[in-house]
């Protein structure tokens, strides 16, 4: 009798699963422009969803019983349409009402009402962007903009890259045009690795840090607004440059009533190291077996991986980075010896800004200092900013303004997460092995300073055959500094209360320097290389 129930019991969950609509379509926005990562959800079954792609297409598996398909995206107004039958649902999501007085910035820097235009063009209040608490401007724009894909960086300072509408091409630069204030300013990343005066290429040394991209100089306290435009109407004014579409940053200015103000904010941000690699710990490190010494099995150390003798407790003869050459202790797994090498980030931002109106001058002057540590122990990242504004009202016709930002950014032991001698998961995941304790390597140096190494060709050896990490993070590191100016200036004249003439100067300028050494001691030939660009 339990034979036949189970036998019933299987057959009824078959059919359940059988059971089922595949529906598929597309999400758009009323541009037509696709809406990738916007939620589709079966209603009344909280456990069926997906979300859109990058072209904003979906396809779900739907109970026969299910009566209503549900779609929702940030920013734009939850749509449910009811299947009745269908198996193609194609759904236009609408932005969110708008105030009859909503006011963008477009394309000339001019603000305008939104119902006015006759482009797309989505806004990001500034507040929202302080609020995301994020280095980098990019990553704050994260879910707040239909049809944009970000990528953020993994280190601290990494670079973070934004698309929207998808990528245009695979053999060219599809990233939108930055503008600050009318000012468009540059976003290269130049973390792929620089040919040096003499020749030298750093690629298989440089091409693992991430040194950031350049837009993220911008400090989000001081963001009024930014605009995204999309479409060729939208960004005709930049040419070929604004083929990716424009993000459009408006800085904050002086106070638009007569007055005095000041600001201050402050904020501590934590992170950590979160996804990890699957890693075995049945086997240690070595090939097959022991090797049969004078006091007992010792570890092969000619190999790096672990492809040795199961990790079953047995006493073996170690090398245990302290010095302790030889000693016997159990051959164990230590799951956690990568995962306990990082710590927790910390990033400090204190923000000081002052501004006021006169009636005939507005003026706004900030300070910004941020301090981040990262996971990767010894690396850290300092920014100092100092944003100004200036306008004033020569008489009832005519007005000049300034925007001035100086940004310093100075990093520290940012981390090589790349293939090179120095890269930390190179040496931890793959050239190591499974039984190490990292916590007898963190003192890594000899009296001498020379370096405490997990392996040698063998007991007895001294030449160092893979670098100890914590030597890794403290002698072989890199140090950069980038100054940036970004600067505007000009003048407004009104001609008539409908017309007016504008002219604009600007320019923005860095010198990014970089030095990169590797120790005398390590596994490699030592060098010392800078570079510097502008």
């Amino acid at each position: 009798m339990r034979k036949i129930a189970f036998i019933f019991a299987f057959l009824f969950v078959g059919l359940q699963v059988l059971a089922q609509t595949t529906i598929n379509g597309t999400v758009t926005d009323p541009q037509g422009e696709s809406v990738p990562g916007a939620n589709v959800w079966v209603k009344g079954y909280s456990n069926v969803g997906t979300i859109t792609d990058m072209d904003g297409k979906y396809s779900i598996d739907v109970p026969t019983e299910a009566t209503t398909i549900g779609f929702s995206f940030m920013g734009m107004k939850t749509k449910e349409v009811s299947i009745g039958g269908q198996t193609t649902i194609n759904v236009v999501l609408e932005n969110e009402d708008q105030t009859i007085d909503d006011v963008v910035v477009t394309a000339l820097g001019i603000a305008r009402e939104k119902k006015s235009l006759g482009y797309s063009v989505q806004e990001v209040d500034g507040d929202d962007i302080a609020r995301a608490k994020e280095s980098n401007i990019v990553n704050s724009l994260s879910g707040k903009v239909a049809g944009v894909q970000i990528m953020g960086g993994q280190n601290i300072g990494g670079s973070s890259r934004i698309l929207i509408r998808g990528a245009n091409t695979i053999d060219s630069e599809n990233q939108p045009l930055f503008v600050v204030d009318g000012m468009p300013i540059d976003n290269s990343n130049f973390g792929e690795g620089v040919e040096y005066g003499d020749g030298c290429s750093t690629s298989a040394v440089q091409s693992g840090r991430d040194y950031g991209n350049a837009a993220q100089d911008i400090n989000p306290d001081d963001i009024e607004s930014i605009s995204v435009l999309k479409g060729p109407n939208a960004t005709a004014l930049y040419g070929s440059r604004g083929a990716n579409g424009v993000i459009l940053i408006t800085t904050k200015k002086g106070k638009s009533q007569q007055g005095f103000g000041v600001t201050f904010s402050s904020g501590l941000t934590l992170s950590q190291a979160y996804v990890f690699p699957d890693l075995q710990n049945k086997y240690g490190g070595g090939r097959g077996v022991f090797i049969n010494g004078e006091d007992g099995p010792e570890v092969d150390l000619a190999m790096d991986e672990s492809w040795g003798p199961a990790l079953e407790g047995q006493m073996v003869k170690q090398w245990g980075g302290e010095g302790n050459i030889g000693e016997i202790r159990p051959w164990v797994a230590h799951p956690d010896n990568y995962r306990d090498f990082f710590e927790i980030g910390k990033k400090y931002d204190n923000h000081l800004a002052i501004s006021g109106n006169d009636g005939k001058n507005r003026y706004r002057m900030a300070y910004t200092r941020m301090d981040e540590t990262g996971t990767v122990p010894n690396s850290k990242l300092t920014r100092n900013t100092f944003n100004l504004s200036l306008e004033r009202k020569l008489n009832d016709k005519f007005m000049v303004n300034l925007a001035l930002n100086y940004i310093n950014t100075q990093g520290y032991g940012r981390p090589n997460t790349g293939g090179g001698s120095d890269a930390i998961p190179y040496n931890m995941v793959i050239w190591s092995q499974r039984q190490l304790d990292l916590e007898r390597l963190e003192d890594y140096k000899y009296p001498d300073g020379s370096q405490r190494t997990w392996r040698t060709s063998g007991f007895g050896q001294t030449n160092v055959r893979a670098n100890n990490p914590y030597w890794l993070v403290n002698e072989d590191y890199s140090t950069d500094e980038r100054s940036r100016i970004i600067y505007n200036t000009g003048f407004t004249y009104n001609i008539t209360d409908e017309l007016s003439l504008r002219a604009r100067l600007g320019q923005d300028w860095y010198a990014d320097r970089r030095q990169d050494r590797q120790a005398v001691g390590s596994r490699y030939t030592p060098y010392y290389l800078q570079d510097q660009i502008e």
